[in-house]
């Protein structure tokens, strides 16, 4: 994944805050993005 498609996946998760979406549902948002975090290094 490049840092484009991390800052797509940051930008989704901040959308579904806003949009009410459950804690379980941004907790899932958070792993991906900071697995996508690491695998960029």
């Amino acid at each position: 994944m490049d840092r484009h498609a991390a800052r797509a996946a940051v930008r989704s998760r901040a959308e579904m805050q806003a949009s009410g979406c459950t804690d379980r549902a941004l907790a899932e948002a958070a792993r991906c993005a900071e697995l996508m975090h690491v695998a960029l290094g």
